[in-house]
């Protein structure tokens, strides 16, 4: 698999104490660069992590910019089991990757308190699907598909802050617009069906939580993410999300005087689905649960930049109906302080 993530290394936003002596971590949020929340990645990474939410908000005229690169690779249905799906008047689809460019930015209206854009390029590749019509299956092969996705504004509010004891608390709150493209079409000419189109057409709120505490070189932190879907395009709701993740990070002992500080990290990595309805019909072949572990590493520099990567390997999928697995996920990212 290692094969198919030879493509171009793009990058996106995450800042990083990595788990510093903990006496020093107000200043150090104040110096470095800060997570930029995304909603499809889990809306946030915090200082020692890329999927959990950050606890910490950028301080007061600080802000941040990067880019964010993800990549999952699937475990695409052959066109035989299609078209046994379709014998079967199971109307099954499989891509072959998913990917996703992020630009995003945040800023620090005050210590405690920024507002911040997540921006996606999307590019789905090799979407197949099987049809049964007048008692003949075929395969219908609808190519690839690229363009704006949907972007997200977000508030982040860190409501408690502790620098002794390493502790913080954070809330978040926002919104993914409908920004994406809702009329990719088939080779054909057809519209393609909500679910497989760049955009949902829909305004989803979303809020979330996140905490966070340093022990020494070692950070731990949990989130929560959830997404209020709404009516969208073609009579449409793709169903509520919510997303819970947990992490650890270690940065060796004195590093904190370097230049260049390294810090390794693992993530649980969750994901609820709630099953789509198109035209008030509810499609049993989507939504259901995902874990995902996600070891990583991540390098801070300067004090100014920051660079991070990320593996997620399935450790259990629990899918609606007829759904393809994933084989695993990539993320990586790049971001500076301005």
């Amino acid at each position: 698999m290692i094969d198919k993530l030879l493509v171009p290394f793009f990058v996106s936003l995450s800042g990083g104490n990595g788990g510093e002596e903990t006496p020093r971590l107000a200043e150090l949020f104040a110096k470095q660069p800060q997570p930029l929340p995304c909603a499809v990645c889990g809306f946030g990474n915090s200082p020692s992590f890329v999927h959990v939410l950050s606890a910490d908000s950028p301080k007061a005229g600080a802000g941040f910019a990067g880019l964010r690169y993800e990549q999952q690779e699937i475990d695409s249905f052959s066109d035989a089991e299609l078209l046994a799906f379709a014998d079967a008047d199971l109307h099954a689809h499989s891509y072959d990757r998913r990917m996703a460019l992020r630009l995003g930015a945040s800023y620090g209206i005050t210590d405690d308190f920024a507002l911040g854009i997540d921006l996606p390029w999307v590019d789905n590749r090799g979407l197949r699907e099987g049809h049964h019509h007048a008692g003949t299956s075929e395969v219908h092969d609808n190519g690839d598909q690229s363009g704006l996705g949907d972007a997200s504004l977000f508030a982040q509010w860190t409501c408690y802050r502790d620098a002794e004891a390493a502790s913080s608390v954070g809330i978040y709150a926002g919104a993914k617009l409908p920004t994406g493209e809702t009329h990719e079409k088939t080779p054909d000419g057809e519209r393609l069906e909500p679910d497989h189109q760049l955009g949902s057409g829909s305004v989803n709120p979303l809020l979330g939580a996140a905490v966070s505490k340093g022990y020494g070189s070692l950070n731990v932190g949990v989130s929560a993410l959830y997404e209020f879907a709404m009516d969208g395009t073609q009579g449409s709701n793709l169903g509520d999300i919510a997303r819970v993740n947990a992490g650890l990070g270690w940065t060796p002992a004195g590093s904190e005087g370097s230049a260049l500080r390294w810090s390794l990290l693992v993530e649980l990595v969750g994901e609820w689905r709630e099953k789509a309805e198109i035209d008030g019909a509810t499609d049993n072949d989507t939504g259901g649960t995902s874990l995902f572990a996600a070891p990583g590493v991540r390098a801070t520099w300067d004090n100014r930049w920051s660079w991070y990567g990320s593996v997620s390997l399935p450790l259990s999928e629990d899918h609606n109906g007829v759904q393809a697995d994933t084989d695993l996920r990539f993320t990586t990212g790049l971001a500076v302080l301005f």
